[in-house]
C-alpha cells in the first residue's frame, strides 16, 4: 500500500516538472494557456479593432512590472492584428479568423504597438511571463521563437 502512494507521488512530480514553466499553459503557442482564452472568450462578445488596439496601447505604454496575464493579453493582441495582417498559425481561432476576414488591414501604428507591446512581454526584467518562462531554458527559447516569428508578423 505503500509503494502505492511512493508510486503515485513520484508520477505527480514527474508530470510537475515536465509542465510549461507557465503554470495556467500547457504550450508556449499564444492561444496555450488560460489568460489567453479569457481574453478571446471576452474578445469574442464585442469584437472590436478599438478593443484589440487598447490593450496593445496599455501594454506598451505600461511603466513597471508587467503581470503574467497581461504579458497573454498583449501576445493574443499582437496575433489578431497579425490574422488581419494576412500572417496566422494554425492554433489562431476560427472565429478570430472569420472576424478578421471583413476587417482591413491593421493600421501601421496600430502595428507598431504590437511591435512596443510584444517588447515589453519580452523583457527579462519587467515581465512575469517571460520570467516564468526562463525557468526552462529548453521552454523559453520556443517561446522566443515563436514570439519572433510573431513580432514578424507585424513588420
Amino acid at each position: 500500500m505503500r509503494l502505492k502512494y511512493v508510486l503515485y507521488l513520484v508520477l505527480c512530480l514527474i508530470v510537475f516538472f515536465q509542465s510549461p514553466a507557465y503554470s495556467g499553459a500547457w504550450g508556449i503557442g499564444s492561444f496555450e494557456n488560460d489568460d489567453a482564452l479569457d481574453f478571446i472568450d471576452s474578445f469574442e462578445d464585442n469584437p472590436r479593432v478599438e478593443s484589440v488596439v487598447a490593450t496593445l496601447k496599455g501594454i506598451a505604454n505600461h511603466q513597471g512590472y508587467l503581470q503574467a496575464s497581461d504579458g497573454a493579453y498583449a501576445i493574443v493582441a499582437a496575433e489578431i492584428l497579425a490574422v488581419m495582417n494576412d500572417h496566422s498559425n494554425a492554433n489562431v481561432p476560427d472565429s478570430i479568423v472569420m472576424w478578421s476576414k471583413n476587417q482591413s488591414k491593421p493600421k501601421p501604428e496600430h502595428l507598431q504597438l504590437g511591435l512596443r507591446a510584444l517588447s515589453k512581454v519580452c523583457d527579462f526584467e519587467l515581465s512575469e511571463l517571460a520570467q516564468l518562462w526562463s525557468e526552462d531554458p529548453e521552454m523559453l527559447e520556443k517561446w522566443k521563437l515563436h514570439l519572433a516569428e510573431l513580432e514578424s508578423w507585424l513588420q
